[in-house]
Formats: C-alpha cells, sequence, structure tokens
C-alpha cells in the first residue's frame, strides 16, 4: 500500500495568500450587507459568495453584476456597491489565474469596501456622469 502524495503547488506561498484572501472577501461581502439600506438588495449581493473562486477561467457570466473597472452605468449608490463588489472578485481572479499577477490591487479594493462597511452608503455620494460612469465617493467632513 502507497501513501499518496501531498498536491505540490507551484508557488506555495500564493496558494496560501489565496486561501486567506478568499475567506477575507467572503466575510467583507457578508459584512456589506450591513451596510445597504434595504433588506432585499442583500440577496444580490450574497450571489457574488458562490462566484469568489475562480474555477479554471474567469467566466464572467457567473456574476450577478459585471464591473471590471467598478463604475456603474446606473447613478444608484447600490448599483454602484455591486460593481465595486464585481471589481473586487475580478480582481480576485486575476491574481488566482495569472501567475504574475499581485495581490495589491486585491487589496486596495478590498480596503475600500472595508470603509463602507464602517462609514456605511449613507456616507456616500455618487460622482460621474453617463458617459464616463458612476462612482461611490466617501463625503467629506461636513457634507453630509
Amino acid at each position: 500500500m502507497s501513501i499518496p502524495k501531498m498536491p505540490t503547488f507551484k508557488q506555495p506561498d500564493k496558494h496560501k495568500t489565496k486561501a486567506i484572501v478568499q475567506r477575507e472577501i467572503r466575510q467583507l461581502i457578508a459584512g456589506l450587507k450591513d451596510a445597504l439600506p434595504e433588506s432585499n438588495h442583500g440577496e444580490e449581493l450574497m450571489q457574488f459568495l458562490g462566484v469568489i473562486y475562480p474555477g479554471k477561467a474567469a467566466d464572467v457570466t457567473r456574476l450577478p453584476v459585471d464591473s471590471k473597472d467598478g463604475a456603474c452605468k446606473e447613478k444608484n449608490k447600490v448599483a454602484c456597491l455591486y460593481c465595486k463588489v464585481s471589481q473586487l472578485v475580478q480582481a480576485y481572479w486575476d491574481y488566482c489565474l495569472d501567475d504574475d499577477a499581485k495581490i495589491t490591487p486585491v487589496k486596495t479594493i478590498m480596503d475600500e469596501l472595508k470603509e463602507i462597511t464602517i462609514y456605511g452608503l449613507s456616507h456616500y455620494h455618487i460622482i460621474g456622469d453617463p458617459k464616463s460612469k458612476y462612482r461611490l465617493e466617501l463625503l467629506k467632513r461636513g457634507e453630509e
């Protein structure tokens, strides 16, 4: 009887980081549900939980909302939030599937979304226009 060998990973540190970051993304998305103004908006947000792991290829048709750059066609805070989460998931996919990809873009987007869990959507306003699309921006002190 032979003992099965442990799988070898090309980049063991990256594999470990991917697992940790995937767990952090799950927690972050779950935490964002509390930032939503209405509880029924959370269902679409929770759909992102099922597509965090990229599989063998980045298939954007699996995403409830597709936004590679985090910008939104709608001038709506919740829609802008979904686009930002879509950007996070796609950045994570890039990190997982590209051997040369760095974790920095994923961490940057996570930090931006963590701010939303801290301040809530009510402390954000929408910037942009139909041509350049819309994004969330934290209100400065005194703008509230």
